[in-house]
């Protein structure tokens, strides 16, 4: 699954690229459902190591965060926004690093589901 959304991301990027319009591409920033026993998927010790890689990933840009350690953890994490961080990955690997910048600006897991809100700020060239 992971190749096939790095892939669509890029496709993304390169439909969106060329166009002569501000852009915005949003994603879910739900990560894991696993968060308290007493919700519908219950507790597990891999929400706190996925959520951790995913800020890590947000904060920092640091791929390997998001495709090899959240990746490892999702499955018991429950993650539905997993599929959409990791397409957006994807864009981003068609970014010169010097024209890309992140900001984590929330994080919090209120109930039994962690989430994240951050922005990617692309700008210049490609």
């Amino acid at each position: 699954m992971v190749p096939e959304l790095l892939a669509l991301g890029r496709h993304l990027f390169t439909y969106l690229d060329p166009l002569d319009l501000r852009v915005a591409v949003v994603v879910s920033g739900d990560l894991a459902h696993t968060w308290s026993a007493d919700g519908p998927y219950g507790f597990s010790e891999h929400a706190a190591k996925f959520d951790a890689a995913v800020q890590d990933w947000a904060r920092q840009l640091d791929r390997d965060a998001l495709i090899k350690v959240a990746a490892k953890h999702v499955g018991e994490a429950k993650s539905c926004g997993f599929p959409g961080l990791v397409a957006l990955q994807g864009v981003i690997d068609s970014v010169k690093p010097d024209n890309l910048h992140s900001v984590l600006l929330e994080y919090g897991h209120p109930l039994y589901y962690g989430m994240m809100c951050a922005l990617f700020d692309f700008q210049g060239d490609a």
